[in-house]
């Protein structure tokens, strides 16, 4: 088993211990990438998306059980980072009419 699934499956079984209520984490960045692909990578921590449903209680036992410094963390090398939902997706680009987006459109509609 890779880490990465390691690193998550562990804190789905620490969680079910502790908690009744499931969540759910919504992995993003490189983290994201190594579960759907066989990828690698230098930066240990893992990504999560903040939502609504992550109330700061919840914050702050995820940190507690796999954030920087646990042993979860020391055993994996692997932390649980929570990403602030601010993240500035880049705008939706209607295709030209040869059906390809030029950069100079889509940057264009960017600074609009």
């Amino acid at each position: 088993m890779r880490v990465v699934d390691e690193f998550f499956r562990e804190i789905d079984r620490r969680w079910t211990e502790q908690a009744t209520d499931r969540i759910t984490l919504n992995i993003i960045g490189s983290g994201a990438l190594m579960l759907q692909a066989q990828y690698e990578r230098g930066t240990r921590d893992s990504d999560v998306l903040e939502t609504e449903s992550l109330t700061q209680p919840i914050k702050d036992a995820l940190l507690a059980l796999a954030g920087h410094g646990t042993k979860l963390a020391s055993r994996t090398g692997m932390y649980l980072d929570i990403v602030r939902n601010g993240i500035p997706f880049l705008p939706s680009v209607p295709p030209s009419s040869s059906g390809r987006t030029s950069r100079r459109t889509a940057f264009a509609s960017i600074r609009e």
